[in-house]
């Protein structure tokens, strides 16, 4: 099991492609094998892996067959892959608030809470802190750091150790330039530590 999480890990983040994870799980003895005894295992080979939904099944499946604590590792990382791809910042916003269903600020780590501050700099993005072009950078700049942070792991422990983690992360925040906006920022956020 310990390789299909591993495996599920690389297709979501795309450090393979999905047709490299279809022909592992077609190609792999072990998993042919448990398919008859193991729903998970015929669940996840059911799935046309060339058809456009596939995602949207593959995240149901591990949705029925994962407990909450390991879901919420899977759904993390294929979100910072979703931002990776998001074109403008009204995409990336709608798969920040769906990220937010899943947030617990108390008992989250940091990676997650990254994604809970990328969601709320939208409201600042609102009053005009941010423009759309500076935040889009920030969006990209962050996905594309975490994903490149934790392929970076090849055993599942180190890749789970990197997503529990509370201080892994260097948490410079990225800009276009220094601006007024960035220092009414930082006074912005200042402010709400006080409280």
């Amino acid at each position: 099991m310990e390789v299909l999480k591993l495996k599920i890990f690389d297709v979501l983040t795309e450090k393979i492609s999905v047709s490299e994870f279809e022909n592992w799980l077609y190609g792999s003895e072990e998993f042919v094998r448990q398919i008859n005894i193991n729903s998970f295992y015929f669940d996840l080979i059911s799935i046309n892996y060339k058809n456009e939904e596939w995602l949207k099944k593959f995240e149901n499946i591990l949705i029925l067959h994962f407990e909450n604590n390991e879901l919420i590792k899977f759904i993390v990382m294929n979100t910072y892959t979703k931002l990776k791809h998001s074109k403008t910042s009204k995409e990336s916003f709608l798969i920040l608030k769906n990220f937010s269903n899943y947030y617990n600020f108390q008992t989250d780590s940091i990676i997650q809470n990254q994604l809970y501050y990328l969601y709320c700099d939208f409201d600042l993005l609102d009053i005009g802190v941010y423009d759309e072009i500076e935040l889009n950078h920030i969006v990209e700049y962050t996905s594309n750091d975490i994903l490149k942070q934790f392929n970076s792991y090849a055993k599942l422990e180190e890749k789970i150790g990197f997503i529990n983690e509370e201080n892994t992360i260097d948490n410079t925040i990225y800009t276009v330039q220094k601006t007024e906006k960035s220092t009414f920022k930082q006074k912005f956020l200042a402010f709400f530590k006080k409280i």
